[in-house]
């Protein structure tokens, strides 16, 4: 296929539609990957989700005198990290709630948390999604048992082609209800250059820090994810043991043939996830072009002050 050109634009809805094992055993709640008991796909064409079973997702809430509404997902990298989406906020302030399945009722096995700290990746792009990652710091751990623990990072990019799963609570079409259960469902990944060649998508806009997965029902019905996923898992299995690959970030419309879900590779940001969690935030070094400026220059208005000297 010829390669499209490179053609900036803002993305209408974020994320509509999304190691190294430790040697002790599935019953040990303190290591990371360890999955629920059940294993019974809204996250589009998915099913309810059981009980406890991922126990690494968590749900952003914002609350009100009359509402509660989660708006985004995240990952349980220590019982006092989170991952998530660069574009889930523009700082702290919201709930962190583990042990999470119908928003709508209380089971007594959540646990709430405030984000105390919100840390977004410094080469964040909001026109392109680029480095669409943050961490937040809970302002007190969450304990991990049956329905909260931590999820694997991985130590290469996920495999083109891999069945994974995705969860959260977002919608199954685009401006349609959150789903009050979170919902699950598999997915195939698709490399970062054959979703940009093989898709509907253009090339620049698919960077080596993203890449594409979608899924299909036994009756033909696309998988994806959708607007609410964003910053939820894409987590895959070996031998066992679960590992995050990666974080819902964006997409063209929900479950669309020529337009797979996109999620941010977490490997590719696994050196400043370390470094943020050891309590070093790497920033842009003073007079560095903005990310923006790098890519698709021309459409991102290179000529701005900000770009000059950018463009060479």
């Amino acid at each position: 296929m010829m390669q499209k050109a490179c053609v900036a634009f803002l993305v209408l809805n974020a994320a509509d539609g999304l190691r190294r094992h430790a040697s002790s055993t599935p019953n040990d709640f303190s290591s990371c990957g360890v999955k629920g008991k059940n294993m019974s796909m809204q996250i589009v064409n998915g099913q309810d989700a059981a009980e406890c079973d991922w126990r690494w997702q968590v749900a952003f809430v914002r609350t009100s005198l009359f509402n509660k509404r989660v708006f985004c997902g995240g990952m349980l990298l220590t019982p006092e990290w989170v991952l998530t989406a660069g574009h889930c906020a523009k700082g702290a302030g919201f709930d962190v709630v583990a042990g999470e399945l119908n928003t709508k009722s209380r089971s007594g096995k959540e646990q709430w948390r405030k984000a105390a700290k919100w840390v977004r990746h410094h080469k964040y792009n909001a026109n392109t999604f680029d480095f669409d990652y943050a961490l937040v710091k809970l302002d007190r751990p969450i304990e991990m048992g049956e329905c909260a623990g931590t999820i694997c990072l991985p130590e290469a990019d996920v495999t083109p082609g891999s069945k994974c799963w995705i969860t959260g609570w977002g919608s199954e079409k685009v401006g349609g209800s959150l789903s009050t259960i979170m919902q699950q469902a598999p997915v195939t990944t698709i490399s970062s250059t054959s979703c940009a060649n093989d898709f509907d998508y253009d090339t620049c806009r698919v960077t080596s820090n993203m890449f594409c997965a979608q899924g299909a029902t036994s009756d033909g019905k696309i998988v994806d994810a959708c607007t609410g996923d964003s910053g939820g898992p894409l987590v895959c299995e070996e031998n066992g043991r679960w590992t995050l690959f990666g974080v819902t970030s964006w997409g063209r419309g929900c479950a669309g043939p020529v337009h797979p879900g996109v999620w941010s590779n977490v490997h590719e940001a696994r050196d400043w996830i370390e470094e943020v969690m050891a309590g070093n935030e790497p920033v842009l070094p003073p007079g560095a072009c903005p990310s923006y400026c790098r890519r698709c220059p021309v459409e991102n208005g290179c000529t701005s002050a900000a770009c000059a000297g950018c463009c060479d």
